[in-house]
This record gives structure tokens, sequence and C-alpha cells, in this order.
């Protein structure tokens, strides 16, 4: 019996088919069914050395029946259930063999964390190529628990690949990479809050965050409102009140990695705002509507758009987010409703993956290219390569203009900032500068990594963060 973070674990295995039911088979005959059970019993004995209890789903089966599946699964109450699979393509695309691993549809941040962990594991074993972690409806997902994954670390359908499949030695290599990518993430720990103090005067929020991660989300909850920020970890940091949210009573500090990992603590605050100088607030342009509608159904978006329609709020610009759920399938209905809003800019979320490295960025006409342009180089600002081209779709050409469409993968962080900026960038005309001479009216990327608005008032900091880039490259986001 092992000890650590596996320790009293319980883990549902699921090695996909069987029963019958063969799965794929590669061009020699190899079926899938024999290597999912292979990897799964080389899996289940890393896991219970670690000192995790392990089931198998097989082992109260007699019947292919998915529902069954799902069955023995939940009456487990395990931490984790994992079905395991191997790819094939129809018809036979010899050439395609890569990573894939799926997640519930309405699966939380902490699941796609899982998600991802085990995809890199599995790539720095094999080194194929990773499609990047993706919501799906399989049928072992569905009503599951939480922590449910479907892993596809290859495609037997590939000859070169189905020969290193059917050894032995190669399927407990897999096996010992799904575990070292369960194992990292059960490793971390939730973020710890320490030094949590309150600069009345200023107002400022001093903490210090002690986490795996170089870089947190701290949600601060006051009587009356919320304010969000992405900062460092492992050192002091201050955080600027806004005045509006200055209020007595039962104030909440949340913290959260990336993972779902949170932790939280109270304080209540007694002093009035009427003895606290008020910061300055950021200038106002009202009547500015923005319609963020998603056309893919991922989950992400939906953390995607929080931040964006928060973050904006105090600029006064309205931001509506229409998730896929409630877009109609008939696409004059989508436009009818999408007019009747009356944005004065329309922003599509769609995520068909064309271009695995960043995504593209379609417009639909001149004064439309304009504005695409802005958002293609914010985007290139947080480390995401995107592509302009010019759009043909429906959801483009119909309508009043203003209308951008971004396809592709990128990660949540990167893509809200992006999506920020640029809107911050179309109405106010600036772009990301360094330097103290700043004309009025520029956006500014201060030397400490964050946002200044400069007026002939004065300069105003931004009610938003830098965020980290997709290449994980951290920047500071304490203000000065």
């Amino acid at each position: 019996m092992g000890s650590g973070p596996l320790e009293e674990k319980r883990i549902v295995l699921d090695p996909g088919h069987g029963f019958g039911v063969t799965g794929a088979i590669g061009h020699g005959g190899t079926r899938e069914v024999e290597i999912n059970i292979g990897v799964t019993r080389a899996l289940a004995d890393l896991l219970r050395e670690a000192g995790a209890t392990v089931f198998l789903t097989w082992d109260e089966m007699t019947e292919e029946n998915l529902a069954r599946r799902v069955e023995i699964s939940v009456s487990k109450q395990p931490d984790l259930f994992l079905s395991i699979h191997h790819n094939a393509t129809a018809p036979p695309d010899p050439a395609r063999n890569r990573i894939e691993v799926y997640y519930p549809f309405e699966g939380s941040v902490e699941v796609q964390d899982l998600a991802s962990a085990l995809a890199f594991a599995l790539k720095d074993y094999s080194g194929l190529p990773v499609h990047p972690p993706l919501p799906a409806r399989y049928r072992v997902l569905k009503g599951n628990v939480p922590l449910s994954i479907l892993v596809e670390p290859a495609y037997v359908s590939h000859r070169a690949m189905e020969k290193r499949l059917r050894d032995p030695l190669y399927q407990a290599g897999e096996a010992r990479a799904l575990f070292e990518g369960i194992r990292h993430f059960f490793s971390q720990s939730p973020p710890r809050i320490e030094a949590l103090t309150l600069a009345q005067g200023a107002p400022t929020l001093e903490l210090v965050i002690r986490a795996s991660r170089p870089w947190a989300l701290v949600w601060l909850e006051t009587p009356a409102g919320t304010h969000a920020q992405v900062v460092e970890t492992n050192r002091a940091v201050k955080i600027p009140i806004p005045a509006h949210l200055w209020a007595p009573g039962s104030w909440t500090v949340k913290v959260r990695e990336p993972g779902g990992r949170e932790t939280a603590q109270s304080l209540v605050v007694e002093q009035n705002l009427s003895r606290v100088p008020s910061t300055p607030e950021p200038p106002q342009r009202p009547n500015k509507r923005v319609l963020l509608a998603v056309l893919s159904h991922n989950p992400l978006f939906e953390e995607v758009g929080f931040w964006v329609r928060e973050s904006l709020r105090p600029l006064g610009i309205e931001v509506q987010v229409w998730p896929a759920s409630k877009i109609p399938h008939d696409e004059v209905a989508w436009l009818r409703q999408a007019e009747a809003v009356e944005p004065d800019l329309i922003l599509l979320l769609e995520n068909q993956f064309r271009w695995p490295e960043g995504w593209y960025v379609y417009y639909r006409d001149v004064q439309s290219r304009e504005i695409g342009e802005r958002f293609a180089e914010a985007s290139a600002f947080y480390g995401v390569p995107a592509r302009l081209r010019e759009g043909s779709t429906y959801f483009l050409i119909q309508g009043r203009p203003r209308r951008i469409l971004f396809n592709g993968y990128v990660s949540v962080l990167p893509l809200a900032s992006t999506l920020i900026h640029g809107i911050v960038e179309t109405w106010w005309g600036s772009k990301p500068q360094t330097g103290e001479g700043v004309a009025p009216g520029a956006l500014v990327r201060a030397k400490e990594g964050y946002f200044v608005f400069a007026t002939t008032e004065g300069r105003y900091r931004l009610p938003y963060t830098e965020f980290p880039t997709a290449q994980g490259e951290e920047r500071s986001a304490n203000p000065v």
C-alpha cells in the first residue's frame, strides 16, 4: 500500500467495448478492445500500488450496456471515472494518429484541467500530437460523476501505431502515462490565503496566496458587488478596491487556481464609504452594446463571456452573452433576435479547430476588417497567433455591419483578454504601448503588466488585469 495523493482515492476504470463488441479494428486485425483491457489492467495495478481503490466496470457486467457502465460508476461514488479507448477513422485515413481526451459537455473547470493533465502526460510518452481536450456527449460521460473522462491515446487504424499498440510493453507505458497524469492532478492542493489585511486608507486589499500555480484568480465579494482580478501567487500583492464596492458588512475573499481548486476567507468591514478616500473611476462611454454569441457548445466560452461582461461593465459597455443553448437553429430567427438587441458590435465564437495553433478572425466588410485587425493584434499580444480572413457565413453577411467571427481553440484567459482588449480598442482607438509619454485617450500597457487609460483629466487603471499568455509566460498583475 502506498502513500501520497492517490491514497484512499476511489477510481473507476472503464475499458471500452467488450462483450461481443470489438470496437475499432486495425489493418492487421488488431482489435481495439484487447488494447483497451491491456492498458486498463496495467493502470489498475499502478493505481492500487499507489493506495487507490480501483473498480473495473467489466467486473459487474455480463453484456455491453453503456448505461450500465454509468450506473456502476455512480454506485461506487468515485473520485474519478476513466474510460479507455483507442480511436480509428471512418473511412480509413492511414495518416491520422493523435491523442484525444473528452470530458462531460457541462464539465467544470476542474475536469477540463484533468483532461489537459492526461492529454499532455500521454504526449510526453508517445510524442503524438494532442487534439485540444473537448466536451462531448458520449453516453458514459452523461449522468456520471463530475470527474469523468474518456481518452483515446492513439489510432489503431494507423499502421505503424497498430504494431506498437499490440506490444504489452507499450500498453504498460501508456498506462504509466495515464497514471502520471492522474497523480499530477491529485497532487495539486488548494491555494492558501495568508496575511490578509485591509488597508482602509487606500483602500487596498493586501494578501499572500500560497499555491502551486504562478497565478490565481481573486474574487472579492462585498455587500455592494463583486470584483475579480488575476494576481501572482507566493508573494505579497495589493488589490485596489473600486470605491463603489466599499460597503460595511461581511466581505468574502475567494481564491481559485486553474482547475477549479478554491479557498475562501471572510472579514468584517465596519468603516463606511464616507470615511474612505475614493479612487478615480474610468471614464464612461455609455450606450455601447456588444452581443457575444456562442455558436459552439463549449462550456469554456461561458467562462469567457463572464470575464468579458464583468470587466467591461464599469466602462459603460453592456455585453450580452448568448450561450449556444439559447441560439435558435433557424439562422433567420437568430438574425431577427440579434437585430432586435440593436448591438453596436456582434462577436461570434466558434471552435471547429481548423487551425490547432491559434484561431481565425473572420470579418464581413471593410469596416469590420478594421475591427478584426484590432482583435488579431490583441490576440498576438497575448501570445495566440490569429489569421484574418474575409468570411462568407450567413451569420456574417446578413444584417448590420460591425460583425466578427472567431473560430478556433484558445484557452479561457487569453481569449477573454483578447476580446476585452479588442472591444476597448474599438471605441477608444488605442493600441498597446509602453512608456510614460502617452497622449490622452491611449490604452497603455505598463511595464508592470497592467493597463491604464489616459485622459485629459488623469490616468486610470482599467478594472481588469492582464492575463497570462497561452505559452505560460507570466506577467505581473500588481498596480503601481
